[in-house]
């Protein structure tokens, strides 16, 4: 609830606190003596936005501080990492005759924004023609929803809702992606296929190379070849023979000197050696006849990597170093693919609870709406529109799924026997909206979890048994919840738990705005003029009024 409110160089107020208590607060006064400045102080505290001239004149500053005695800070709040100071939550406004705006939560800086969402748990403003948010649709259905108790489910709704939105978001920016993907996927595939059918491996190019210049000399060296084997072991020169006789010889002479057992051993060993060296010619220049067709191969092995190494690296290695990068990427595409898939399923999952919970939510909300019917016309009765007829009707809304469920709602009103029912908006006089409004509000009392409760002469316009029946219901709507309540009515003044009178006096040439409480002998003279007429008849009638509702003993005077 409202515990105090702090104005300092607000249009007419200098500086002035109002401490607040639970139950019912009347604030009282004269016309134009600034009831509204209160509620407009209040308003800019919790982050209405604000105009230089609502700053005093001669002032650069104005400053507005609202505290509240809450359970747990409002779900916004937490979220920014703003704590509860002792039970209570601080609100700072400042505003600068330059245009600057400044508002702070327990001493954090917040965006008006932020100000507004956590005022919405916090405090219910009604005042003059803000009962037009009565007949909006998502209002309606807020009213019917905390009638039957179905806030959580509703919630619940909402919260599946944000998350199927959120998951087809994802899919919907990844699908948008696949078709780049998709592509993208195509040329690595067909980029590795392409290495994998050339099937290079290292080292084969160094080889393709040497074997090419092979076959490019293979005449001349097979030339070169057979003289040189003829050399070897040939008729002619018979190397092997004539080495082979000098091994036989100094083997012999190693007999006698020891030393020529070395180089006969040596000729033996070169023996072996020319032969092994004429078998090998011999295998060269039978392989090393020209062959074309072999040379042709080559040289297209040659080309094909000649083409690989222009797009993908100029060595070998640099090439399956190039295949193991695109076999790498098109891996994490193909799982971007099947990440783009889970979010679409995802997407289907949220809706398919979103649909059972909002079927659930509407059958709940079809069986609240004829109890509420009957409900909200018997409480109408009791406020002088015994004759009224109220019924709630569904139509299915425009885009499913949404935040609010499967159909729309729409109050239909008729104040007179003999006339059609027609939307609350429609046909309501500003007296009869404020009366159901009043229904509504205490037919929902219990389920509402708003603390505190302004209204601004909203029982404008009524009187006689309908305004006994408003103040009665506000004393309802006080034992669950803070009230506060301006007014112009005796019979709602003399209500109240705490009665504040505000008044505009001149102090050193200016207006100010004071607020002071009062009781006993000053509050029946408050009462007395709000009751008017002769002043010994208005001041009788406000004793009866006080003592009536407890607040007076019969010796007051």
């Amino acid at each position: 609830m409202l515990r105090s409110l702090t104005i300092r160089n607000v249009a007419l107020i200098d500086d002035l606190t109002v401490e607040f208590g639970p139950g019912l607060n009347v604030l009282t006064g004269e016309t134009g003596a600034g009831k509204s400045i209160i509620l407009e102080a209040l308003m800019l505290a919790l982050g209405k936005r604000a105009a230089a001239d609502y700053i005093r004149t001669g002032a650069e500053k104005a400053v507005i501080e609202a505290v509240f005695a809450v359970q747990e800070v409002p779900q916004c709040l937490a979220e920014s990492g703003i704590e509860l100071e002792e039970g209570h939550l601080f609100f700072r406004r400042e505003l600068y005759r330059q245009g600057k705006s400044l508002c702070r939560v327990n001493g954090h800086a917040v965006p008006l924004s932020l100000c507004r969402e956590a005022a919405e748990e916090l405090v219910e403003f009604l005042i003059q023609g803000e009962e037009q948010a009565l007949l909006t649709p998502a209002k309606q259905l807020a009213v019917l929803d905390a009638y039957a108790g179905l806030g959580r489910l509703a919630g619940e709704v909402e919260r599946l809702y944000r998350r199927w939105h959120a998951a087809r978001e994802k899919a919907a920016a990844a699908a948008g992606a696949a078709r780049a993907r998709a592509r993208e996927a195509d040329t690595l595939r067909y980029q590795i296929a392409e290495i994998d059918r050339a099937a290079f491996r290292p080292g084969e190019i160094e080889e393709l190379l040497r074997e090419r210049e092979w076959l490019l000399n293979a005449v001349r060296l097979t030339e070169l070849g057979a003289r040189a084997r003829a050399f070897l072991t040939g008729e002619d020169h018979a190397a092997v023979e004539s080495v082979g006789e000098a091994a036989a010889i100094l083997a012999e002479i190693a007999k006698y000197r020891e030393e020529m057992g070395y180089y006969a051993q040596a000729l033996r060993e070169a023996v072996a050696l020319i032969v092994e060296a004429a078998r090998e010619l011999e295998r060269l220049t039978d392989r090393a006849e020209h062959d074309p067709r072999r040379l042709d191969l080559v040289e297209e092995r040659l080309e094909l990597f000649r083409r690989l190494s222009r797009k993908y690296g100029e060595t070998v290695e640099a090439i399956l170093r190039f295949r193991a990068e695109a076999a790498a990427a098109l891996e994490t595409l193909v799982r971007e693919e099947e990440t783009t898939a889970g979010l679409e399923a995802e997407a289907e999952r949220w809706l398919s609870e979103w649909q059972a919970a909002a079927a659930r939510l509407q059958e709940g909300r079809e069986e609240a709406a004829r109890r509420l019917e009957r409900a909200v016309e018997e409480e109408l009765a009791r406020l002088a529109m015994e004759r009224t007829s109220f019924r709630i009707t569904f139509a299915p809304v425009a885009q499913v799924p949404n935040p609010r469920g499967l159909q729309e709602v729409e109050f239909l009103f008729s104040p007179n026997p003999g006339e059609p029912l027609k939307p609350l908006s429609r046909i309501a006089s500003g007296g009869e909206a404020i009366r159901t409004l009043f229904a509504l509000k205490v037919l929902t009392a219990a389920a509402d979890k708003v603390g505190t409760l302004f209204l601004d002469e909203v029982d404008t316009g009524i009187s006689g048994r309908a305004l006994e029946a408003v103040a009665s219901r506000l004393n309802l709507l006080a034992a669950r919840r803070q009230v506060l309540c301006i007014t112009h009515q005796a019979v709602v003044a003399a209500r109240g738990a705490v009665h504040y009178v505000i008044t505009k006096e001149i102090a050193a040439g200016r207006a100010v705005v004071r607020v002071a409480p009062v009781s006993g002998a000053a509050r029946v003279a408050e009462i007395a003029r709000l009751v008017g007429g002769s002043p010994e008849t208005a001041a009788e009638h406000a004793r009866v009024l006080l003592e009536s509702d407890g607040q007076v003993t019969p010796e007051t005077t």
